[in-house]
């Protein structure tokens, strides 16, 4: 029953990413930025997934990689570098503030700084592993570009683009991140199936956001204020 609460969960997530897309990149910015923030916290919770144990924070944060998609395909790949880039600030300063709520001392009235802490503990290394494995996202956003200059028109290359990209990006960000965030800290050979089922599981999330895309498109030119070029997006 989990493992169908947890996709109900992700295509929620991707719904409400696509009422972001009708309101336009800054939107998309925000929503974005907060599914990094909560997947920053829930990476820590294991949870089992058609028999796979693997991370709850792979779901929430595979919705980011959607969003680099939509932005790289509707408005283009300079606005898909500025979200991976914001997404970058907001871990850092994450990292600062989390770090900051560790060493500041409780009130002698306060009963929640050792569930505070023992939650945020991880949390610098989490941010730093998160920091460097942001690579990922411009390799997903590089190769959704070369796949759009080269399948431009119709919607099994818009599909084939999102997917790829999408699936490919996320593994490389799941490797680095969780060699950094957990080794050493976690038994190796769980840590292994940590990461191998996380690339499993990014592959099926990878392959359910495809039809995603498409319903972008409609809320995108739902709204007036969403116009771009043609030449800026290709799935006419």
């Amino acid at each position: 029953m989990s493992d169908v609460w947890l996709i109900f969960t992700f295509i929620i997530m991707c719904s409400a990413l696509i009422c972001c897309v009708y309101l336009g990149r800054t939107a998309i910015f925000v929503f974005t930025v907060g599914c990094i923030l909560v997947s920053n916290i829930a990476v820590t919770k294991q949870v089992e997934f058609f028999g796979l144990t693997t991370s709850l924070g792979v779901f929430i944060f595979s919705v980011t990689y959607l969003a680099n998609d939509i932005l790289t395909e509707y408005w283009g790949q300079d606005d898909a570098i500025k979200l991976v880039l914001s997404n970058l600030s907001a871990q850092i300063a994450f990292m600062a503030y989390s770090t900051a709520t560790i060493w500041t001392r409780p009130a002698p009235t306060d009963d929640a700084s050792g569930a505070i802490i023992k939650l945020f503990t991880v949390t610098p290394r989490v941010t730093v592993a998160a920091i460097v494995a942001a690579v990922g996202g411009f390799v997903c956003v590089a190769i959704f570009s070369a796949l759009k200059k080269k399948y431009r028109k119709g919607w099994i290359a818009l599909t084939v683009r999102n997917s790829v990209s999408t699936i490919l990006g996320n593994w490389v960000n799941t490797i680095v991140f969780f060699f950094i965030a957990f080794y050493g800290i976690i038994n190796d050979e769980i840590l292994w199936q940590i990461v191998l089922s996380a690339i499993l599981v990014k592959l099926t999330l990878g392959l359910l956001d495809a039809p995603f895309m498409f319903l972008a498109r409609w809320a995108k030119n739902k709204n007036p204020a969403n116009k771009t070029f043609e030449r800026d997006w290709a799935s006419a």
